[in-house]
């Protein structure tokens, strides 16, 4: 019989030339006190394994022991006859088990008993056979087999350490790692869990095993969606993701997650677990919300600014500013006060949630309250120190405090006025922005020459401060009066102490001197923390309020300064009316407007008869005054507010008569008449009369777009002629039929109510 432990070859491979195999020696442990069974033992395995097989013999338990303790490590299998003098049968295998546990042992027995064979096994034992029975080739195939079976237990017991030592590692990993991490059977139990996710809900990941997410989540609605949405993962076998989702957490808080549910197939391909990954966002969504907050911000100063910068009426802005901030910030009131006087406060503007109004003297209680406050803000600013940007106060109690500390300070409330107004108001958090005026005003550098390098005043007082520094409240003559005396007194101190108070008194003079106003939030509804970035907030929308108020003052002087030049430009300097430039004006824009409201066009020409003879006689002083005599009688004629009067040239005037008919020109034409006479202004050198007489044209047009302001013009300087022709000291109507020059009406000084009409 050919041995296991060498290959077998066909006749056609002995043909061939083949490599010789390497034989490894298999040292055998032979531990049998029975010479005979050595002898056989020996012979079985040199029949069938040659120099395969090593046997080292001992006759006693103790020496086996002592031979594994000293060359065990060379020993490649232990026979071990289980009826030695030193042993107690099976015990014999769980002795030398102990001291050789990677050596396989084969049991050798003399009597055929199942029962000790299988209590051998149990006790570490690959094999056992029955001396009577025992063949070479069945003790060859025995020990090959438990030399293979010893290996395989090696490699899984070194499998079982390795995969042993990865999930130790995996559950370092899972443990250490700040995400949520679960895996759950398909009947909703957890199968693991981290650390991290035990401690979301206060528990331990051994607790959590074989337990259900409703079981350790205080939420049961959301373990139950939890586990609906795990169904959904089963069901199509595919990823589901939440972006975020709340969880509360034990100490009642709210903490955002995002989960990833991911279905694990097992060996059939079918899905057996779900994995659940969720990663903790809360820090995350506070900073993207503190990101956006602040880019709201951004965008409404922005947006604010431009407004700002957009318009340039005051009061469209501050009402804009007083909206957008208290929608913004979701007060209950917003009001911006002017305070550039001490003793009076100006609501410039207001915005007010519903319920809640404004008092009808605007808070004027509770101004000094804010002016003292912003003051100070002021002060810090010339002082060059950080400015806080506001005075916030969080209660009730806190404004009720704030205001008892003014009254002792001698600020001159009354507790009473201001307590009932804050009560009228229902304010229960109050925030103060200081709002100065713009550097453009200050001239600040006049301010440095007069402090000086040293920081010491010289001689600073409101009598030299400059004039854009100065509450004009500051320069009422008690006030003066007060300082004086204040300033009497403090030279009785000490040099020191006086320098002292002149440096706070100049200060707080310069900082009433910048400050333009304040704005004022109220919340009402409860109390209120008001964060440091509401107040920079705040802050940079003031100094942008500052541009705009240099901006408007800068426009409204400019606009005055446009005005008066226009003024200038469309009056006649000497008579004090509109001159010719604006008549032309008025005309073209009054015809238009008749265009448009079909409404009748009135004009009235008229000339200073015998002028010339006049200024001859009387001189050009004499001339001058007539015409502006003249001139304040057709103004004086012209009582509506679109009846204009005008210089037309020389001697000539105008009157220009929007939405009247011909009937109703011929009576202002018969006022002026009667006007100038009564008048009496002597003419000695007048072929008409003793006295300053007027000739006038009358023409009244329907403005159609086949006419022109020039056809009406023409009408009535027509008029004018024929009333100069028909001897003057009158005044001539023509209709508006341009062929037709036949007078409607003439009229004299002193004329009847029912005057002549020439046909």
């Amino acid at each position: 019989m050919t041995s296991a432990f060498q290959s077998q070859r066909s006749p056609e491979d002995s043909q061939a030339p083949t490599l010789e195999k390497k034989v490894t020696t298999v040292t055998i442990l032979l531990v049998e006190d029975n010479s005979a069974d050595v002898v056989a033992i020996r012979r079985s395995l040199r029949g069938e394994g040659g120099d395969r097989f090593q046997i080292i013999n001992v006759d006693n338990l103790s020496a086996a022991i002592d031979q594994l303790q000293g060359e065990g490590a060379s020993i490649g299998v232990i026979l071990l006859d289980l009826g030695l003098p030193d042993s107690d049968g099976v015990g014999a295998v769980q002795e030398i088990s102990h001291h050789a546990p990677k050596i396989p042992i084969v049991v050798l027995t003399g009597c055929e008993d199942d029962e000790t064979g299988r209590q051998a096994l149990h006790y570490g034992a690959q094999d056992y056979l029955y001396k009577g029975n025992l063949r070479s080739e069945t003790l060859i195939k025995s020990l090959n087999h438990a030399i293979e079976r010893q290996h395989i237990l090696g490699r899984l017991r070194r499998s079982q350490t390795h995969l042993e030592e990865q999930q130790t590692f995996l559950r370092s990993v899972m443990d250490a790692s700040p995400t949520l991490m679960a895996v759950k059977d398909l009947a909703g139990c957890y199968v693991v869990a981290n650390d991290s996710l035990a401690a979301l809900y206060g528990t331990t990941p051994e607790q959590m095993i074989g337990y259900r997410e409703y079981h350790v989540n205080p939420s049961q609605a959301q373990a139950r969606h939890h586990e609906q949405e795990e169904l959904k993962v089963v069901q199509g076998i595919r990823e589901h993701q939440i972006d975020q989702e709340p969880c509360q957490d034990l100490s009642g808080g709210v903490r955002w997650l995002q989960s990833i549910r991911r279905p694990l197939l097992g060996r059939s391909g079918a899905v057996e677990w779900v994995l659940v990954v969720m990663t903790d966002i809360t820090a995350r969504q506070e900073a993207e919300r503190s990101l956006w907050e602040q880019a709201e911000r951004s965008r409404l100063l922005g947006q604010l600014t431009y407004q700002i910068r957009e318009s340039l009426q005051l009061p469209d802005i501050l009402q804009t500013a007083a909206s957008q901030v208290r929608r913004f910030l979701q007060v209950d009131r917003v009001m911006i006060y002017s305070l550039m006087r001490r003793e009076v406060v100006d609501l410039k503007a207001a915005d007010c949630g519903k319920g809640y109004g404004i008092l009808e003297d605007g808070g004027a209680a509770l101004a000094p309250m804010y002016k003292f406050w912003a003051v100070q803000r002021a002060m810090q600013r010339v002082e060059q120190e950080p400015l806080h940007g506001a005075v916030g106060f969080e209660s009730r109690e806190q404004i009720v405090e704030g205001v008892s500390s003014l009254i002792k300070a001698g600020e001159g409330l009354s507790s009473n006025s201001v307590l009932a107004q804050i009560e009228a108001l229902r304010v229960r958090s109050l925030l103060v922005v200081p709002i100065l005026k713009g550097e453009y005003f200050l001239r600040e550098q006049h301010l440095q020459a007069q402090i000086g390098e040293s920081d010491e005043l010289v001689g600073l007082s409101p009598s030299n401060l400059p004039m854009d520094f100065i509450d004009e409240g500051d320069l009422d003559a008690e006030n003066l009066n007060q300082q004086s005396t204040n300033q009497q007194t403090a030279n009785q101190q000490t040099v020191n102490q006086q320098s002292q108070d002149i440096e706070g008194d100049a200060q707080a003079v310069v900082a009433r001197g910048r400050l333009w106003g304040v704005l004022v939030a109220h919340h009402c509804a409860d109390e209120r923390h008001w964060p440091q970035w509401e107040q920079d907030f705040l802050r940079n929308l003031s100094e942008q309020l500052e541009i705009a108020i240099q901006q408007a003052t800068l426009y409204d002087h400019l606009s005055k300064v446009n005005r008066k030049l226009e003024q200038l430009a469309t009056m006649d300097g000497l008579t004090g009316i509109p001159n010719r430039r604006f008549f032309d004006q008025t005309l073209h824009q009054e015809w238009s407007r008749g265009q448009r409201s079909g409404q009748p066009l009135a004009l009235i020409v008229t000339d200073i008869d015998f002028f010339k003879p006049y200024n001859d006689h009387y001189g050009h002083l004499a001339g001058d005054d007539c015409l502006q005599q003249v001139a304040q009688a057709l103004a004086k004629v012209a009582r509506r507010s679109t009846d204009l009067a005008f210089r037309y040239g020389g001697e000539e005037f105008a009157i220009i008569l929007p939405n009247t008919t011909m009937l109703g020109a011929i009576a202002v034409a018969q006022q002026v008449l009667d006007h100038l006479w009564s008048l009496s202004l002597e003419h000695a050198h007048s072929k008409v009369a003793n006295q300053v007489t007027l000739s006038l044209g009358i023409a009244s047009f329907l403005p159609s777009s086949q006419q022109d302001p020039g056809d009406l013009i023409r009408r009535a300087d027509q008029a004018l002629f024929m009333a100069k022709e028909a001897g003057r000291n009158r005044a001539i109507a023509l209709g508006d039929a341009l062929e037709d020059l036949r007078p409607i009406q003439v009229l004299h000084p002193h004329a009847n109510e029912n005057p002549s009409v020439d046909t």
